[in-house]
């Protein structure tokens, strides 16, 4: 591993208190046909220990840490992946992220994540849930582009307040955007914004009806008939007491999929079931669970 430490840097917002910037940059490899981590640079709370090979040494599962588990007011997190030709990478988080209320002069909390997948290439991205505290002031930028003959499948689950203790997201502001692109042309676009004086969105049937926690699941591109695939996953009965919707549409070659309720882990349960189905078209692998989300 080619390994580089950049110096941290503390800077101060409006009202003089402290933030902490953090960035992390990662690329990736498959010389002699085993993915490895041919280079990692940090600054700040963002690195990555080592890699592990639970299926093969041709697909690492790597564990992005960062070890104050949340964003406060100034707080910037930047992470750049870029994997290689032919490179197998499943990449997850050993926790929820939380994003917390937001100092009196609102100071933006960002976190931008910016993935290049090359040709050939399989990339899993599937980060536990991000908890928004009610009276944050945040904006998430992810950022994916794939190459010919690459593939990609991903999650994102976002619970606006605390379900469990009938917490919503009343105060702040949170403004997320998702794209993913082949070759650098956009092929699926997700935007939630809920500006700090009108969260009606919220309510209303044609945003989140009314529920707190709201995800997507993007699985893609495949290269033959996804129909017997979506009926499978429509097939599965989830969670028939929890009240919560699911739907799975297929948007070019790629397949989405979306659920609507108050429970980050149903959401998860769901994704998973959906993924255990796709994984072996989509990426030729069995299902493999990362040790990190049993412990």
């Amino acid at each position: 591993i080619n390994f580089c430490m950049l110096t941290e840097v503390e800077s101060r917002s409006t009202d003089g208190s402290k933030t902490w910037p953090a960035f992390l940059g990662l690329t990736f490899d498959k010389p002699g046909g085993k993915t490895r981590l041919i280079k990692s640079v940090h600054n700040g709370p963002l690195y990555v220990q080592k890699l592990f090979y639970p299926e093969g040494l041709e697909h690492a599962h790597v564990y992005l840490l960062h070890p104050p588990g949340g964003l406060v007011s100034g707080d910037y997190l930047k992470i750049s992946i870029d994997v290689g030709e032919n490179a197998g990478v499943f990449l997850t988080t050993p926790g929820a992220s939380r994003i917390y209320k937001a100092r009196k002069d609102n100071s933006v909390q960002r976190l931008e994540f910016d993935l290049k997948i090359g040709a050939n290439a399989l990339v899993e991205w599937f980060p536990l849930e991000t908890i928004v505290f009610s009276g944050a002031c945040s904006r998430i930028s992810t950022k994916i582009n794939l190459s010919e003959g690459s593939r990609f499948a991903g999650w994102d689950i976002c619970s606006l307040g605390m379900p469990a203790s009938f917490s919503g997201f009343d105060l702040g502001s949170f403004d997320q955007k998702y794209v993913l692109q082949q070759d650098g042309m956009p092929v699926y676009v997700d935007r939630l914004e809920l500006c700090e004086h009108e969260k009606s969105l919220i309510s209303k049937s044609a945003g989140l009806q009314g529920f707190m926690v709201s995800g997507f699941l993007i699985l893609g591109p495949f290269v033959s008939s996804t129909e017997s695939t979506i009926s499978r996953m429509r097939g599965i009965d989830f969670m028939a007491n929890s009240p919560h919707l699911t739907s799975i549409t297929r948007v070019g070659n790629f397949l989405i999929g979306r659920y609507l309720g108050n429970s980050a882990e149903h959401a998860k349960k769901i994704f998973v079931n959906w993924w255990k189905l796709a994984r072996p078209i989509l990426m030729q692998r069995e299902f493999c669970e990362p040790r990190i989300w049993l412990t």
